[in-house]
């Protein structure tokens, strides 16, 4: 009977060390461990966000260089519209000028060439306004889409 007593004794004193290397004295490998596995977790967190950060810079960036070759080319356009608006303003103060002095056949002439410059000037509007409605539909459509 002491063997057995001494053998369920052997078992508790055991099983009292286990527990008590495992909580206690083992605990601090475990606390380690999970320290060093939220460390490792929180740096793939980090660089996670910084390489989303860099993608949203690098978008920014395009965006900010497509915006200004963009504006580029309209002031390209404008300061050609300008100079095109300036010549026709002289060719009309100009026909207007020699108006008195031309037979009634060249008059006729300038009054077609004016209606057909009139039509394409027309046609021409009329796709621009198209065009800035598309745009402006567009526009449109990305706020409503944006995350709010």
């Amino acid at each position: 009977m002491t063997t057995k007593l001494a053998a369920a004794l052997t078992g508790v004193l055991f099983l009292i060390c286990s527990h008590w290397y495992a909580y206690c004295a083992g605990g601090r490998n475990y606390t380690a461990a999970l320290k060093l596995e939220y460390a490792h977790a929180t740096k793939k967190a980090d660089d996670a966000a910084r390489k989303q950060e860099r993608q949203f810079s690098d978008q920014l960036q395009k965006a900010q260089d497509d915006a200004k070759n963009r504006e580029t080319k309209l002031l390209a356009d404008a300061t050609a519209a300008r100079t095109e608006s300036s010549r026709l303003h002289d060719t009309l103060a100009d026909f207007q000028r020699k108006l008195p002095d031309l037979t009634e056949q060249a008059v006729r002439q300038y009054a077609d060439a004016a209606s057909v410059v009139f039509d394409q000037c027309q046609k021409q509007y009329l796709d621009m306004a198209e065009t800035a409605d598309r745009i402006d539909s567009d526009r449109q459509t990305l706020e409503d889409a944006w995350p709010k």
